[in-house]
């Protein structure tokens, strides 16, 4: 995508969205879907950071009539999902038996959360969007960090893998953070369990890839 898309899609079309339904008589819940990168590591990051700014400015003062709901989401994996992303990459790879697996040296820790846990979440909120405040946000992952180099070698053990991991042969991005978790205290407090760890997730997407 262009810069000027990914302004479009993730600022300027939100704010229309918003402006569209500012004044109207009922109460309306605009659930944004956040990032937990920071503004520093990319374009991407940057504007979806101005909009969850920008959505509670205008939420503010709308006459109270938007409910603004912001889920800072963590790194989402499952079936089917983009084969760009590190998980979807990584499990493909050993899956595949690649001869060999370029990779940081996977100090970094990240909040992993199965698609499944995702959906849940979601569907809690939906139930308690009544209890909530006109501008609430949320932190939704597994509120667990492992190391990247965790969930490489759990892909590579359980896809019986013989790619050779690669670990130090990429440097760590630019401004890329070394830990980012959840704190999913406020989403427990509403009934939402995580269900799955990286174990059963990727369990889970051998499983489903399978039957695919």
């Amino acid at each position: 995508e262009s810069p000027l898309q990914i302004v479009d899609s993730n600022v300027w079309f939100g704010i229309a969205l918003l402006n569209a339904i500012k004044g109207l008589e009922k109460r309306v819940s605009f659930i944004n879907t956040g990032t937990v990168l920071s503004k520093d590591v990319s374009l991407y990051a940057l504007t979806k950071i101005q909009f969850e700014e920008l959505g509670s400015h205008i939420a503010n003062g709308s006459n109270q009539n938007i409910q603004f709901i912001n889920i800072k989401l963590q790194h989402m994996y499952g079936p089917g999902d983009d084969t760009s992303k590190f998980t979807s990459y990584v499990i493909n790879a050993c899956k595949n038996n690649v001869p060999a697996l370029p990779l940081t040296l996977g100090e970094q820790k990240r909040d992993f959360i199965y698609i499944d846990d995702v959906v849940d979440a979601y569907v809690k909120i939906l139930e308690n969007l009544a209890k909530l405040d006109g501008i609430h946000q949320f932190e939704l992952g597994s509120g667990t960090a492992p190391r990247l180099r965790d969930f490489v070698e759990a892909a590579h053990k359980l896809t019986d893998s013989k790619t050779e991991l690669l670990f130090g042969q990429i440097p760590y991005r630019e401004h890329d953070s070394m830990c980012i978790i959840a704190n999913v205290e406020a989403l427990k407090r509403l009934g939402w369990i995580p269900k799955f760890d990286i174990k059963a997730g990727i369990e889970k997407i051998i499983e489903m890839d399978a039957i695919r």
